[in-house]
């Protein structure tokens, strides 16, 4: 009985190595063929994104003769903005191949790569926006939810209403989608900028002054770091230079991130740029152009608390401001504003300036 017990120990000891050694190999050919198959997707993708942003600069400028074409002589302000835009960037124009959709300019900070999270378009009039936070997004959202024909759908990201900033999950856009869209003559794409330097103010009044955000929390210590022979008290907030600098250095979020980073305008056609300083004329511009009036009307304003801090420049030194200055360099190029202007209005008067 010993001898047989045994026997059956190891033929059982057997059979469970040789179940082993196939399971081994048999998991090691389906990692393979996993591998194989996120490799094969992956280089399939590049592939195809390569051939669609190939067919998309050879179409561009054909299509983009043909909107200017329905555009009429009476052209608005609003309009002429974004042939400025385009004309700026084909003077920056690097030597890229196009085999994919970024834009290579000759100043290789200036580099452009299409970011798909700043879009929503309205899926009736097909109207895309891209949004810049601290440019009135919190209206515009607002008001595409409010144009939205189908509340049931958009309310399971938003919650009826109050977690706006979620607009861009069920009217977010695919690259591709961006870029076609933008050459439609069908659809109607613009962006909403104000002045770079009123920006970062109220950036500073409503993100950082304010300790309750997630701005406050997330960059808080690290803009600290950036006066050694400033010590900070618990509890201090920092000082509108240190977020400046802390901005010139680095210190990334979407609050403050660039125009031409977020909206990628040398790569995206715009038929419109709208600027918050236009007020309600420039706004009932946009959204009869864009359709979207019929359905909804403009929400009211709230008021902007940043301009408790108007004189806040008033504080930093030259050389700080000229490190904000080349950061958002592009910003001013592009959507024409001028730095000089807005400081010597609070009374600021740098050399780096008159260049």
């Amino acid at each position: 009985k010993l001898i047989l017990l045994d026997s059956l120990l190891q033929e059982c000891k057997d059979n469970m190595k040789y179940v082993y050694t196939h399971l081994r190999h048999a998991t090691r050919r389906i990692y393979l063929a996993v591998v194989l198959s996120l490799v094969t997707v992956y280089f399939c993708n590049l592939l195809n994104e390569a051939n669609f942003c190939k067919w998309y600069s050879s179409v561009k400028e054909t299509s983009l003769q043909a909107k200017k074409s329905t555009y009429g002589s009476d052209r608005s302000v609003y309009e002429d903005r974004s042939e400025l835009i385009r004309n700026i960037c084909t003077e920056c124009k690097g030597h890229g191949i196009g085999s994919t959709c970024k834009y290579d300019s000759y100043i290789k900070k200036f580099d452009q790569e299409l970011i798909e999270l700043h879009f929503i378009q309205d899926p009736v009039t097909k109207s895309m926006l891209c949004y810049n936070y601290k440019a009135a997004v919190s209206s515009w959202f607002l008001y595409f939810y409010n144009a939205n024909q189908d509340k049931h759908r958009l309310d399971r990201y938003v919650e009826n209403g109050t977690k706006l900033y979620n607009l861009f999950k069920p009217l977010g856009l695919k690259k591709e989608e961006i870029l076609k869209t933008s050459l439609d003559n069908e659809s109607f794409t613009f962006t909403v900028v104000r002045h770079p330097l009123d920006r970062l103010l109220s950036g500073y009044a409503n993100r950082i002054l304010d300790q309750s955000t997630g701005q406050y929390e997330r960059h808080i210590t690290l803009m600290w770091n950036h006066d050694d022979n400033r010590k900070y008290k618990m509890g201090e907030v920092p000082t509108f230079k240190d977020f400046l600098l802390y901005i010139s250095e680095g210190g990334l979020d979407m609050h403050w991130r660039t125009y031409w980073t977020a909206c990628s305008p040398c790569i995206v056609n715009y038929d419109a740029v709208l600027k918050l300083e236009d007020g309600q004329p420039g706004i009932d511009f946009i959204i009869e152009k864009s359709g979207m009036k019929t359905y909804a009307k403009w929400p009211e304003e709230k008021q902007n608390p940043s301009s408790k801090k108007e004189n806040a420049y008033r504080s930093v030194d030259c050389d700080t401001l000229e490190k904000i200055y080349n950061y958002y360099q592009m910003d001013f190029l592009l959507f024409d504003y001028s730095a000089k202007e807005y400081l010597e209005k609070q009374g600021v008067e740098c050399s780096f300036l008159e260049y």
